[in-house]
């Protein structure tokens, strides 16, 4: 009865309210990160506009310098907002993972097909693949912030202003870059969300699923 009230219990479990829950979570934090993208985007176009002036002035400057703080100021309070989000997500993911691996021990006698891995797995694995994409998403968002550093830092090099008020707010703005150069989103403000993030996940995850299967 206990082997057959623990099944009952997550084959329930796997199926409701969890999976419904990661899946409206998934779509609203790639949303609002997709609007933060946008919006470093548009910075990316002011920036070709501004580095193709021969001669800019000081305030055109620490114009720009202001408005990627602002972007950088924006992406870490969404971030502040929602990294608990990624640690519920892959929590939730090695749940289900153990569970999968619980399930396997207490169903005796099972012919281990494909059929009959995959049928244990299938949620956990369509769970996997969407986080999978969102952390991909997210690790581009980060490298396209880390462009927009880097050239900012290469054409700002490049110029050779004579007026020593320009040359003192280029090296803030270089300094600026050199130490905050982009904001990474996190998982609980612990550990970064990226594809090396993932690919340790991944790794710590299919032990368990080649025990089930044997």
């Amino acid at each position: 009865k206990t082997r057959l009230l623990i099944i009952h219990y997550t084959s329930l479990r796997i199926v409701l309210v969890p999976q419904l829950f990661l899946y409206i979570s998934l779509i609203y934090y790639t949303t609002i990160m997709y609007e933060v993208h946008l919006l470093f985007d548009t910075f990316t176009h002011k920036l070709d506009i501004f580095f193709k002036l021969k001669i800019y002035s000081l305030y055109q400057l620490i114009e720009l310098r202001m408005e990627r703080r602002k972007l950088q100021e924006i992406k870490l309070i969404a971030n502040d907002a929602l990294s608990t989000l990624p640690l519920i997500w892959f929590t939730q993911a090695l749940f289900e993972s153990c569970l999968c691996l619980i399930r396997s021990i207490l169903i005796e006698n099972v012919i281990y097909t494909f059929q009959n891995v995959s049928q244990r797995w299938s949620v956990f694995t369509f769970s996997l693949i969407f986080l999978s994409l969102t952390t991909y998403f997210v690790n581009y968002i980060t490298l396209f912030e880390m462009d927009i550093s880097n050239k900012i830092g290469d054409n700002i090099a490049k110029e050779n202003n004579s007026r020593i008020d320009i040359k003192i707010e280029e090296i803030k703005f270089n300094q600026e870059i050199i130490s905050h150069p982009f904001v990474p989103l996190t998982i609980g403000e612990s550990f970064n969300l990226n594809l090396i993030f993932l690919l340790s996940f991944i790794t710590m995850i299919i032990p368990l699923a080649i025990i089930s299967a044997n």
